[in-house]
Order: structure tokens, then sequence, then C-alpha cells
């Protein structure tokens, strides 16, 4: 016994039209319905799910597709967020903790002193704002 397909499609054969799979004595391998010659089928590597094969290439451009689109989308959401170049713009940074370097600090009126302080957590100073509400008190200069 062998396996065939029927390819008489000049006079309509059922069997040739619906592509069916005949299994055939190797002795009188014609279809059984047009009596015409089958043409073998050499090597059947087809995985199947019901009566319809599974479509390994269109799964593979699939996966391909995903993996492509998801780089992409990590690519644009990297951009969007960098540092500086981002259109996102990035977290604010709070400040837990802002401590004069000198125990004591002693000024006298209308002195000016440079007054060192620490940040925790540790800042870029490009990112610090210091203001005064009361410039008669104390003024930040355009430096800090």
């Amino acid at each position: 016994m062998a396996l065939g397909k029927c390819v008489n499609i000049s006079k309509p054969c059922s069997k040739a039209i619906n592509r069916e799979e005949i299994e055939a004595d190797k002795s009188n391998f014609v279809c059984p319905e047009c009596g015409k010659p089958l043409v073998e089928i050499k090597d059947k590597k087809k995985v199947k799910t019901g009566d319809k094969p599974i479509n390994w290439k269109l799964i593979a451009g699939i996966i391909a597709a995903v993996v492509v689109l998801a780089g992409a989308g990590f690519g644009v959401w990297k951009f969007l967020n960098s540092e500086g170049g981002g259109i996102i713009p990035p977290k604010p940074i709070y400040v837990e903790k802002l401590a004069l370097q000198d125990s004591v600090l002693s000024l006298k009126l209308n002195d000016k002193k440079q007054i060192p302080l620490t940040v925790t957590p540790e800042i870029n100073d490009d990112t610090i704002k210091w203001s005064s509400s009361d410039t008669l008190v104390a003024s930040i200069s355009s430096t800090g």
C-alpha cells in the first residue's frame, strides 16, 4: 500500500479537487473515482492538528515579528526615558537630609559668607535649585 493524490482536474474528479490523499495498492495505483494514475506522496512530514497542517513558516514569522517589535518598543521606551535627551522627564530626587558642614554658624549683620551644605542622598549640584523666601535674610548667587 502507498499514499497518493489524484491530479485529474481536466475532467473534474472530486478527489483531485478536494486534494484527498488516497491509499492504494502499488500494483493498481489509480484513483478509484476517475481511474487516472495517482501521484505518489513520497515523504509526508506534516504534523497535523485535526485536518489542517501546522504552518511552521507562519509561526516562525509571527515569533520573529514579535521579537522585532518588542525590541523596537524597548528602544523607543529607553529613548523617551533617557537622562537629559529623553522626552519624558526623569523622576524627581527628593532630599532626605540637608545639613550644615559646620556645627556652629555665626554671622554679623551684612556679612557675606559661603555656607557649605551636605545633601543626602548625594545629587548633582545642577539638579538642586536653591532659593530664599526672604532675600533680606539670605540671598543665593547664580552658582548656588
